[in-house]
């Protein structure tokens, strides 16, 4: 495993582990929940969410991508973690809140582009060259760091069962290492993972 590779896998297994380790509150202050949007776009997630005090929780959520859009193919993980403030609970156990999280994502791209290139006529024994079309294999590793802020809304039916909806702004930012290639062509769809974009949710879940 490369070392920043195995950097990031340690400080993620500490995170981890330090979540796991909050104390334990009573019933009803846990919760695991999947975004339903997630599905629509090739990923799977899971969260898992804990009170940690008085209009305070926090959530840590895993997810898996693998989808191939306009073709190039995504394939990776992420790790979110996110702080929510609770904004009234007067109606509990339907309330808002605000939430600050941060999100790492490492994908494995891969793109097949068709070139243009000069190379000898087939057939041809006199060396001269002619514009061909090529099938460019063009891979790349993306670590992506993003943030956001969001503002959402969560129901709890018969004190088991959550539904919530969420929205928010979110940046992220994208490092590519590419794979070495002979046309030296480099990865261009990397809109889908960098920028500035509008975050969304609709998750289910139950509440322990």
């Amino acid at each position: 495993m490369p070392y920043k590779a195995h950097l990031i896998f340690k400080i993620l297994c500490a995170a981890v582990f330090c979540f796991l380790a909050l104390p334990a509150f009573s019933q009803g202050d846990n919760a695991i929940k999947t975004n339903l949007v997630n599905f629509g776009i090739g990923s799977q997630s899971l969260s898992y969410e804990r009170v940690v005090a008085d209009n305070w929780s926090i959530q840590l959520t895993a997810s898996h991508t693998n989808y191939r859009d306009n073709g190039t193919l995504y394939k990776g993980f992420g790790i979110t973690p996110e702080l929510r403030y609770i904004v009234f609970d007067e109606e509990k156990p339907h309330f808002a809140f605000v939430s600050l999280a941060f999100q790492y994502r490492r994908f494995d791209l891969q793109e097949y582009n068709t070139l243009q290139v000069l190379a000898p006529i087939p057939g041809d024994t006199s060396g001269k060259l002619s514009l061909q079309n090529v099938v460019a294999d063009t891979r790349a590793t993306a670590n992506v760091f993003g943030l956001s802020v969001m503002a959402g809304r969560e129901w709890v039916f018969n004190d088991r069962w959550a539904v919530e909806v969420f929205v928010g702004p979110a940046y992220n930012k994208a490092i590519l290492t590419h794979a070495d290639n002979p046309y030296k062509y480099k990865i261009q769809a990397t809109n889908r993972i960098e920028g500035l974009f509008w975050k969304v949710g609709v998750s289910v879940g139950y509440v322990f």
